[in-house]
């Protein structure tokens, strides 16, 4: 992606899926990284150097400690290549749905939440309260993802963010000479905390933009001349009353239908 200005552009190197911790990923990987390391050094060369490494999710297999620490080392060897190519990107992540640590299957509170869509008294408890045991519950699921980020950027560029209501909710502000690009994450992925086929089962919700735009989505849009939305799942995943809900918020630049 590149500005309107042709002497500023700003350019992006879009990544998603790693899954850190697959199994089977140990002896895979190298000969994967080679060729993932020639493909990135080719595209460099038309398109590069990159300002932005946006990261769409699913950075893990199961969102747990010991894969987000692999995957800081890995992430370092990455940059040092970028830095070989003339690179120095910062990073701007979101969650995927493997990047939450997924409860029991008998926790209560992660039953409760499964009823999310047929229970409009759970969606009012949830909204309602930053001390919501089920806003709790989603926070500690993605604690290990949480507290991977904030040690990210001593080892590596990471874009400074202002956090939203949700964990992975952020929002961004790249800027390259006159060149403004405002960038929202959305986690998508707070619903999937259960296995099997969750697709149109998804949520996103107007108050998670709302949040990372100081209640002011129309002005936080205005002030950006490029605005870039970012998450996990593609819009086909999302339930239909979470699109009716998210098409009743005006919000320049940013998409208002499946």
């Amino acid at each position: 992606m590149a500005s309107t200005d042709k002497a500023e552009p700003i350019r992006l190197l879009h990544l998603s899926d790693l899954h850190q911790g697959l199994v089977g990923q140990e002896w895979m990987w190298p000969s994967v990284k080679t060729q993932f390391y020639e493909d990135l050094s080719s595209l460099h060369g038309r398109t590069g150097p990159w300002d932005l490494v946006i990261f769409s999710g699913d950075l893990t297999q199961s969102g747990a400690a010991a894969e987000f620490n692999q995957l800081t080392q890995l992430f370092c060897d990455l940059w040092a290549h970028f830095k070989t190519l003339g690179s120095s990107p910062q990073l701007f992540v979101v969650p995927g749905n493997h990047d939450l640590v997924r409860p029991d299957k008998m926790d209560a509170t992660g039953k409760v939440m499964s009823q999310w869509w047929t229970d409009e008294s759970l969606q009012a408890e949830f909204w309602g309260s930053s001390k919501s045991p089920y806003r709790e519950a989603v926070a500690k699921w993605f604690a290990n993802y949480e507290a991977w980020l904030e040690q990210l950027p001593k080892v590596i560029p990471v874009l400074p963010t202002a956090k939203g209501l949700l964990p992975g909710d952020v929002s961004a502000t790249f800027q390259k000479g006159s060149q403004r690009l405002g960038l929202v994450g959305l986690n998508t992925a707070w619903l999937h905390h259960t296995g099997g086929d969750l697709k149109g089962k998804m949520c996103v919700h107007p108050r998670q933009l709302l949040a990372v735009t100081s209640n002011d989505a129309d002005g936080w849009s205005s002030a950006h001349g490029l605005r870039l939305p970012v998450t996990h799942h593609p819009v086909d995943w999302l339930h239909p009353s979470a699109w009716a809900e998210w098409a009743s918020v005006n919000r320049p630049g940013f998409p208002r239908h499946p």
